[in-house]
């Protein structure tokens, strides 16, 4: 037996008979035979999809039919958004716009899935968003960029003689404003407009070269500077007072060496000696030049000593 352009309604059971007129018995077999589908995806409702912002509980149902039991997902465009037949929208927001896509899949049967594709449009008056930083390039300079979002796609002039660089970015319903100047010590005033059909909006910003605020992501160029000054200042006054430290022991240690310098313990030392034991006994000759070296003092044990012995304690030793 063969089927041919299989449809939903082919599933069913089929059975075949045979006679066996050996014996005159007839043979019989069943067979189930089950076609899966899975039909077309229907939404609901039905596109356009265009909300304003600011719209409230706002939801768009994936509905399918299938042989089995299916698994649905919401992805934007490659990110999971939504599990689940329904995609929901509590508050409508200018970065709920872009593309969607239904995906369906029957995970019984290998490769029966199918994918819907929608695009939602959130339209309203413009919305901004500025920041603005100063840099250094052949002289101060600002750079204030705007984002405006808004659908229609906002226009957007700045009250300066240089116009600003723009770059659309149509699915995310945004452009982006950018403006380049030099600043001077007077008193600059910026301002940039945001203008649709639902309204406009305006950044207003004054800058100054001596007062501008500088980016956030780290201190300015001033400030850098002065802070390698102070360094640097540091720095010198160290070296300095090593330098002096040094000549200072150097001159200490010189003087030490030619003993200008008396020893470490204070005062005058005297020295004492049991009167029983010094005898002093000086050996001249009438005749002769009594030298320096002949007199000398007796010692206890009858040592010779030179005049100008002072004893263990007139040495200069380390004080202990």
């Amino acid at each position: 037996m063969e089927i041919t352009g299989l449809n939903r309604n082919d599933s069913g059971v089929y059975g075949c008979r045979v006679l066996d007129f050996e014996v005159a018995e007839e043979i019989s077999s069943n067979k189930t035979v089950t076609v899966n589908y899975l039909d077309p995806i229907i939404l609901k409702p039905k596109g356009p999809y265009t909300f304003t912002e600011g719209d409230t509980n706002v939801s768009i149902s994936c509905e399918v039919e299938a042989s089995q039991q299916t698994s649905v997902v919401w992805t934007k465009p490659k990110n999971t958004v939504s599990s689940g037949n329904l995609l929901k929208l509590p508050v409508v927001r200018f970065d709920d716009a872009g593309n969607y896509s239904c995906k369906v899949a029957v995970p019984g049967v290998p490769n029966l899935n199918r994918q819907k594709n929608i695009s939602i449009v959130v339209t309203g008056p413009p919305q901004v968003n500025c920041f603005k930083w100063t840099f250094q390039k052949n002289g101060l300079h600002v750079n204030l960029t705007c984002v405006f979002k808004g659908h229609p796609m906002p226009e957007v002039t700045c009250n300066t003689e240089k116009e600003p660089t723009l770059r659309y970015h149509n699915q995310k319903n945004y452009v982006v404003s950018e403006l380049i100047l030099p600043l001077t010590a007077e008193e600059l005033k910026l301002t940039c407009r945001g203008t649709n059909v639902y309204g406009s909006i305006s950044y207003n910003s004054t800058v100054q070269g001596e007062s501008v605020a500088v980016s956030t992501s780290g201190p300015s160029a001033v400030d850098m500077s002065r802070a390698k000054r102070s360094g640097g200042v540091v720095i010198v006054v160290i070296i300095v007072c090593i330098l002096l430290f040094a000549i200072l022991g150097a001159v200490l240690y010189f003087l030490y060496k030619k003993g200008k310098i008396p020893c470490g313990r204070s005062g005058k030392q005297t020295i004492s000696q049991p009167e029983t034991h010094e005898n002093i006994v000086v050996e001249a000759k009438n005749d002769q030049k009594v030298p320096e070296e002949t007199v000398l003092l007796q010692g206890v044990n009858g040592e010779k000593k030179p005049p100008n012995y002072q004893g263990e304690a007139g040495r200069c030793r380390p004080a202990e």
